[in-house]
């Protein structure tokens, strides 16, 4: 049901799409380093002045990566209301507003919302390239995992094995949800199907994984952004914290599996090269119905 822990969520002026979300912007350019001072302790002759060339055009500068946008103060304010007052209530009425709020109020709009998923999209490909025959490693990156090697083991140790190598390391704040959601799609999926062979698995529990990967992770960063209203709601009552958890990560999870549904009915396959590319574009329709709902 994706994780119960929560925080107050990010605060103002921090980007709002935090900068280990998008790692291949480029890098600032070097500084000039500075000229160590002679050894014999006499002055550094004085630098020449540039020779001014007045006929030829000055040559444009590189154009510069854009400074990031910063977020406002009390962005999620309403997102956090409507979502306490669901807690309180059941009203799905609040769980809409709640959402749409999210994107809208938190985020600007479903485009910038998208891009915060990214760490979702590129989870759920690394778990369609794991799973898929023949899998390897996400963008050629060494993390091959040998499928043979996971036969005999119980579902909650395959899940874990499959989290580690999608997302191996800690080096953002979102990795521990990445993680999570990976375990807990792969668990699910094969607690489903006692008889399914990981080493084998059919195309359609493969994109069964894929897709709870998906929108676990992004129930993941939703909670984590807004769900300390949740639990402040619930007033310590922990059934009704997890009910109402589980009813929003249910929520996301029929509407990713609604838009797979339309891809696949337009015709559309998932590929290796193609799954990340995909898991973004059903997480850009996803995050406009969620702020379709406060139309």
């Amino acid at each position: 049901m994706g994780t119960s822990k929560t925080s107050n969520g990010p605060g103002k002026n921090v980007p709002l799409v935090p900068n280990w979300v998008n790692p291949d912007s480029p890098p600032p350019p070097p500084r000039e380093p500075l000229s160590p001072p002679p050894l014999d302790g006499t002055p550094s002759p004085p630098k020449r002045p540039p020779e001014k060339k007045p006929d030829k055009p000055q040559e444009e500068k590189p154009d510069q990566p854009p400074a990031p946008q910063l977020a406002p103060a009390r962005r999620f304010t309403s997102a956090r209301r409507a979502i306490g007052n669901f807690t309180k209530t059941g009203d799905t009425g609040n769980l809409r507003s709640a959402l749409g709020n999210y994107v809208r109020s938190g985020y600007g709009g479903a485009n910038t919302a998208t891009q915060r998923m990214g760490r979702s999209t590129s989870a759920a490909g690394g778990v369609f390239d794991i799973l898929s025959p023949d899998g390897t490693a996400v963008a050629g990156e060494p993390r091959t995992l040998d499928l043979g090697a996971l036969a005999g083991l119980s579902t909650d140790e395959i899940a874990e094995r499959i989290a580690d190598a999608v997302n191996p390391a800690d080096v953002s704040l979102d990795d521990a949800g990445v993680r999570e959601a990976v375990a807990e799609a792969v668990s699910s999926v094969l607690s489903e199907h006692e008889s399914a062979d990981i080493t084998a698995l059919p195309t359609e529990l493969v994109e069964e994984c894929y897709i709870r990967t998906l929108s676990i992770s992004t129930f993941n960063i939703l909670i984590a952004d807004i769900g300390a209203s949740l639990q402040r709601a619930a007033h310590g009552n922990a059934g009704l914290a997890n009910d109402r958890l589980k009813e929003i990560s249910d929520w996301v999870r029929e509407e990713y599996s609604a838009q797979y549904t339309k891809f696949k009915s337009s015709g559309g396959q998932l590929t290796k090269r193609t799954a990340t590319s995909i898991a973004r574009d059903i997480t850009a329709q996803v995050m406009d119905i969620f702020e379709s709902y406060l139309e």
